[in-house]
C-alpha cells in the first residue's frame, strides 16, 4: 500500500494528511486510520452531479494545515459510491 511511505511514527511531527472524496467507500478511510495518518475530507458538489469541485478541494487542503502536514489527494474515478466520472479538464487548475 502506497499510505505506508508516509507514516510517520515519531510523534514528532503533525500526521500526513490524506484527502479523499465524501461521500466516499469506507474502506478508505479505515485504511487512512489504521495506518496513523489524518483523514482530510473534501465535499463533492451533490448539485453537479457528485463533481469535483476545485474551491471545495483548495478549501479543505488550507484548513486541513492547521492539523496536518497534508501530502496526499485521493482522487477516485469513477466515484464509489456515486458512481461520477471525472474528466481531464477537472484536473487543469
Amino acid at each position: 500500500n502506497i499510505l505506508k511511505l508516509f507514516i510517520d511514527n515519531d510523534g514528532r511531527n503533525k500526521k500526513k494528511g490524506v484527502m479523499i472524496p465524501i461521500p466516499q467507500y469506507p474502506l478508505y478511510s479505515a485504511t487512512i486510520v489504521e495506518f496513523g495518518l489524518g483523514m482530510v475530507g473534501y465535499y463533492l458538489d451533490e448539485s453537479n452531479n457528485w463533481a469535483l469541485n476545485i474551491d471545495e478541494l483548495e478549501h479543505a487542503y488550507k484548513k486541513s494545515l492547521n492539523e496536518f502536514n497534508t501530502r496526499v489527494l485521493c482522487v477516485i474515478n469513477p466515484g464509489n459510491p456515486t458512481g461520477m466520472h471525472n474528466f481531464i479538464v477537472y484536473f487543469y487548475v
